[in-house]
């Protein structure tokens, strides 16, 4: 269909774009904390929010989301990744959680992993987690074990990494003071920072699309190759 769901200060939107240049709002569902990340699944949206923690929303139906599941988080939900029957939420100064969305409408803690900065987002690849942790850099988690993940490897930074996107054996991340990263993780118990873009804002977000790096750069998007 034509409908894209993103999350906005105040929830989730459903959004009509049909019409590329000119998207409708068709429905919304409000979130107690500010909305950050979501990931569709088949008939359900799964999203992090600050001070709330993460939630599992019904959206068969497009015109009207529903409320599932919710489960309540300490500070600030920030990124998520999905993985089998798993969801994976960084979890600010709270590190990285595992939770079991066997049952959507019964979401359950699997498992806490502190961190040593703040877990601003993750992306899952394999057996291993990959966390943008603020000060501390990328942290690699083995989650072989959903019920008992560690730390497999890890590379400061010296910034502050705040988003991650992963193509093959690269991790691409966003930091605050330096720009863009591009990360080796062949081996990812010994991930080795490659390359580096120096870009004019403070980068936020980043997303591959085949050969391309797209970076949210504060007030511009920025495509790098």
């Amino acid at each position: 269909d034509h409908h894209a769901f993103v999350t906005e200060r105040g929830g989730l939107v459903v959004l009509d774009v049909a019409d590329p240049s000119n998207p409708s709002q068709m429905a919304g569902f409000e979130t107690t904390g500010v909305a950050r990340a979501i990931q569709i699944r088949g008939d359900y949206a799964y999203l992090t929010s600050d001070h709330s923690g993460f939630h599992v929303v019904d959206v068969s139906d497009d015109f009207s989301p529903t409320l599932v599941g919710s489960l309540e988080m300490p500070g600030s939900s920030y990124g998520l990744a999905l993985k089998d029957d798993y969801a994976f939420v960084a979890n600010s100064e709270y590190g990285l959680k595992i939770i079991d969305i066997t049952s959507p409408t019964a979401p359950t803690l699997t498992a806490a992993l502190g961190t040593p900065g703040n877990a601003y987002d993750v992306r899952v690849q394999g057996d291993y987690a990959y966390v943008a942790d603020g000060e501390s850099g990328l942290l690699v988690v083995d989650i072989s074990d959903p019920e008992s993940p560690s730390v497999a490897g890890s590379l400061e930074l010296g910034g502050f990494i705040n988003a991650i996107a992963l193509e093959g054996e690269h991790a691409y991340v966003t930091d605050e003071d330096f720009g863009v990263r591009k990360i080796h993780i062949g081996d990812p118990s010994n991930p080795v920072l490659v390359a580096s873009f120096e870009t004019p804002g403070e980068p936020t977000e980043v997303v591959t699309y085949g050969e391309y790096v797209l970076v949210n750069d504060a007030f511009s998007i920025l495509v790098l190759r």
